[in-house]
């Protein structure tokens, strides 16, 4: 797609690759409707020869629809926004607790206006600025724990928050913060409880809930230990299913070793977690700029996600 230009950098332009607080971008082009080949497009970072904005804590990156890639730091606090080409135009938004400031910045989003959002996980708000980085509002969220949103036209958000214990809510909010009506409940992760503090773990290789949203309003979502994808229209009605079938890929050895390490289980309680014999068919999906579905298959080998 990269004749059409930069769209996102889960579409046209991918994150290939965050390391050593560097960000390499790649190009993809095809040659078929499945076959992609990717080259590198662009590195930003501290390496490239400008101090002026090194990286610390990536958080999130994405690319507007004039091709500006903007790299949200949660350590620094700051937005960057480049040009196509790599060129740091400016920053928005700094440490702090005020108007238009962040204490651990973790998601950004792009309104229908061009509007930029950025979701504060500490603050539990959602920061607004106008196209050229200037603050234009704020939402506040004190008591729903937000996940994921995604704005939409005529001052509405939709919202992925947590509700206790363990389900997980899409709803519709206006621009006041204010929960409007919730459309979806979806399952929450499988989970585990281990130690000595009976502390909770999720079982990644089960199956976890996704969700994406369409261009045109609808909602993709569902849990992902089955090859099947729910369609829901934005007053939560279920209008379709995508199903494949798939043939199950066996959880090895490794994996298994590669999860207790990455959760620190402790040798007692390996036997409390009876992970599957057979990983779930994918983990997430994306859905870009021309409603085509992009279905990330769930491929671990020793904490290796591909």
């Amino acid at each position: 797609q990269a004749e059409d230009g930069i769209r996102d950098v889960e579409r046209s332009r991918g994150l290939g690759d965050v390391y050593k607080r560097q960000i390499f971008i790649f190009t993809s082009t095809s040659n078929s409707q499945f076959l992609y080949k990717i080259k590198k497009d662009l590195t930003l970072g501290k390496n490239i020869g400008n101090e002026e904005y090194e990286f610390h804590r990536i958080s999130d990156v994405k690319v507007d629809k004039a091709g500006n890639i903007y790299v949200l730091d949660r350590e620094s606090c700051n937005v960057f926004k480049f040009n196509p080409y790599g060129v740091l135009l400016k920053t928005i938004g700094k440490k702090g607790e005020g108007f238009g400031e962040f204490r651990e910045p973790l998601q950004i989003q792009f309104g229908k206006d061009g509007k930029i959002f950025v979701r504060d996980k500490s603050l539990k708000r959602i920061v607004v600025f106008s196209p050229d980085g200037k603050y234009y509002d704020m939402l506040r969220f004190v008591d729903l724990n937000i996940i994921d949103f995604y704005p939409l036209e005529k001052g509405k958000i939709i919202i992925v928050y947590i509700e206790e214990p363990d389900n997980i809510k899409i709803g519709i909010c206006n621009t006041k913060g204010e929960l409007k009506k919730n459309i979806i409940t979806l399952q929450g992760y499988k989970k585990y409880h281990i130690g000595a503090g009976n502390y909770t773990i999720p079982d990644y290789f089960y199956g976890r809930p996704f969700w994406a949203f369409s261009p045109d309003g609808l909602i993709f979502a569902g849990f992902s230990n089955e090859y099947i994808i729910n369609i829901y229209n934005m007053d939560g009605k279920k209008t379709g299913k995508i199903e494949r079938k798939y043939t199950p890929l066996e959880l090895s050895s490794k994996e298994r070793e590669w999860y207790f390490k990455r959760f620190g289980v402790p040798e007692k309680d390996k036997k409390k977690i009876n992970l599957p014999e057979f990983k779930a068919p994918f983990d997430r999906i994306y859905i870009d700029d021309n409603g085509n579905i992009w279905v990330r298959t769930l491929n671990i080998i020793t904490g290796n996600v591909k």
